[in-house]
């Protein structure tokens, strides 16, 4: 029994490696990391982001497509990334949803086949509708002026859920290091590049308390888009 408990332990253990492996071939194949394992900006920004998928919320913010939509189709397309119920009530997209739902499955793919190139296991069909649609119109209309309980009726989801499909990921109370925009405007892509400048600090204290080393490296722009470390 024990030999059996040891040679389980040393197989899940040797999975985890092989799944962290290429998890990590992943992260270099989409620029979010290099070969060294040095982060990235699209690295950083995806660490950032909670409550719903990283490597896709970040991979839609650096091609800019969010610069073209409105802040309604945001809020709606941004809504799939969190609503994970079932509904009998389907919504009948106008193009105005469905056209910006089609990129973002695009997206999805694109991740989906670099996983599989690096021979991590996912199924591309499972991995793309767990991006669910059935709120879309919801928040739209709710973003638009609807009341909550004219758009209550027009889905049969719970309640909690519509309200947290109102507002995917961190806030900035949750995020300390959230970027904060003046006059509530929208950075685009190369502005964002612009005004970035990474520390890294390393926990050397017995709390866990982050405190910068006396070497941290600063993560200097270079060629407009990769970052690269110089000692300070």
């Amino acid at each position: 029994m024990r030999q059996t408990k040891e040679m389980m332990k040393k197989i899940t253990s040797s999975s985890l490696i092989d799944e962290l492996k290429c998890r990590k071939r992943v992260l270099r194949r989409l620029d979010y990391c290099t070969p060294e394992d040095v982060i990235l900006i699209k690295g950083r920004v995806a660490s950032e982001i909670t409550g719903a998928d990283e490597l896709l919320l970040t991979e839609m913010l650096f091609d800019g497509f969010f610069n073209d939509l409105n802040v309604y189709q945001i809020a709606a397309l941004l809504s799939c990334m969190v609503f994970e119920e079932k509904t009998e009530i389907l919504p009948k997209l106008s193009e105005e949803l469905s056209k910006p739902l089609k990129t973002m499955q695009e997206f999805a793919k694109k991740i989906a086949t670099v996983s599989k190139e690096t021979k991590l296991e996912i199924d591309e069909k499972v991995y793309i509708e767990k991006f669910r649609p059935n709120l879309m119109d919801v928040i739209y209309s709710w973003t638009k002026g609807k009341s909550f309980s004219e758009i209550s009726k027009m889905t049969d989801a719970f309640e909690g859920s519509i309200i947290r499909s109102r507002a995917p990921g961190s806030s900035d109370e949750e995020s300390p290091n959230s970027l904060k925009l003046s006059n509530n405007r929208y950075l685009t892509v190369s502005e964002f590049k612009n005004k970035v400048d990474i520390r890294v600090y390393y926990r050397n204290d017995e709390d866990g308390e982050q405190k910068p080393g006396k070497k941290a490296p600063v993560y200097r722009r270079m060629n407009g888009k990769k970052l690269y470390p110089t000692w300070i």
